[in-house]
C-alpha cells in the first residue's frame, strides 16, 4: 500500500482456495461457500494526506441476541508520509485467509486534533466526542446504540487540525443473531469443520465476516482465519483451516461475527491528496471455542 493510501475495511479478502475442504454434497446443502457477489468495501480504496474513521458498532450476546455493549470510536491522522503493509495470507478456502504475525508499516502518522465529533441518530441521543490535540477518540455504554432510523456524524475541524466534514445518516446494519456453534466457550472445535449459522440479512451493501483468532494475548504467536461471505445466514470454516490455526496451540479460540455497513467520503483540505472521512455501523456477535 502506497504512501497516503486508505482502504476500506474488507478490502482484498475474497481469495482461492488452496487448502482440501469436505466435497459439496457433505456440506449442509444451504451453506453456500462461494463469497459476496459485491464489490462492498473493495475497489482499492483513494489515495489521501489526511484519514478520518468513525464506527458505531454493537457487539451482542451470541445466543439471546440482548445488545451488551455499544461503542463510538473515531480517530483522525495525517498519513501523506506512512505506509502500511498487511501481513502475506495463506489461501485457506474460497473465501478464508489465514493470517500470521502483524502488518509490516513505514513511515509515520501523525494525529490531528478536531474540535469536536458529533454522532447523531444513536440510542440515548447524540454522542459528541472532542480531541482537540489529535489521537483517538471513543465512548461506550451498556446496551444499544445504534438507532434504527439511521446515524448520521458531523466533524467540525480546527486550525491546524483535520478538516470539517460529515457523512449523512446511514441505516444500521440488522443484528447479528447467530444459532451455531456454541459460543459459550464450553464447545470443542476437534477435527470438524466449524458450521456459522446467524438469521440472513437483506441488505446488499452488506458485508459479514466470520474471523477465528488464537494466540490473542501475543502479536508474535497470533493466528486468524478470516473469512468473508455472502448474508445468506449461514458458513462452513473448513476443518483444514482449523487444522492449520490451532496446530501446537491450546488457548480458546475467539470467534467474532460482524455485519458491516460503510461509505466515505472525499474532502477539501489545505495539503495536497486532501481528505477522506469514512464511517462503519457494525453489528457482531462473539464468543469463544475450544480447539
Amino acid at each position: 500500500m502506497r504512501s497516503g493510501r486508505w482502504v476500506r475495511a474488507g478490502a482484498a479478502l475474497l481469495v482461492v482456495g488452496a487448502c482440501t475442504q469436505k466435497p459439496a454434497e457433505q456440506l449442509p446443502p444451504e451453506c453456500d461457500q462461494e463469497g459476496p457477489q459485491t464489490d462492498a468495501g473493495q475497489g482499492g480504496g483513494v489515495p489521501v494526506a489526511w484519514m478520518g474513521a468513525v464506527r458505531v458498532a454493537e457487539s451482542r450476546d451470541h445466543k439471546s441476541g440482548a445488545a451488551v455493549t455499544g461503542s463510538v470510536a473515531a480517530s483522525f491522522y495525517d498519513v501523506s508520509n506512512y505506509a502500511v503493509e498487511a501481513p502475506q495470507a495463506l489461501d485457506l478456502s474460497p473465501t478464508c485467509r489465514g493470517i500470521t504475525g502483524q502488518p509490516a508499516t513505514t513511515g509515520t502518522r501523525t494525529a490531528l486534533g478536531v474540535d469536536r465529533v458529533e454522532v447523531s441518530g444513536t440510542v440515548g441521543g447524540a454522542v459528541t466526542l472532542s480531541a482537540p490535540d489529535g489521537g483517538s477518540l471513543s465512548h461506550s455504554t451498556a446496551g444499544a446504540v445504534l438507532g434504527a432510523d439511521g446515524v448520521a456524524v458531523n466533524v467540525v475541524g480546527r486550525d491546524g487540525g483535520f478538516v470539517n466534514g460529515g457523512v449523512a445518516a446511514m441505516v444500521p446494519p440488522a443484528p447479528m443473531l447467530l444459532s451455531s456453534p456454541d459460543l459459550s466457550g464450553a464447545g470443542h472445535v476437534g477435527d470438524s469443520d466449524v458450521v456459522v449459522r446467524w438469521q440472513a440479512g437483506t441488505d446488499p451493501a452488506a458485508l459479514v465476516s466470520v474471523e477465528l483468532t488464537t494466540g490473542a494475548g501475543s502479536a508474535q504467536t497470533r493466528a486468524t482465519i478470516q473469512c468473508v461471505v455472502k448474508d445468506d445466514g449461514c458458513h462452513v470454516v473448513p476443518s483444514g483451516a482449523l487444522t492449520w490455526m490451532t496446530a501446537g496451540r491450546s488457548e480458546p479460540i475467539t470467534v467474532v461475527v460482524k455485519r458491516n455497513v460503510s461509505t466515505a467520503v472525499l474532502l477539501a483540505a489545505p495539503v495536497d491528496g486532501g481528505a477522506g472521512l469514512v464511517m462503519t455501523l457494525s453489528q457482531e456477535a462473539r464468543g469463544e471455542l475450544l480447539p
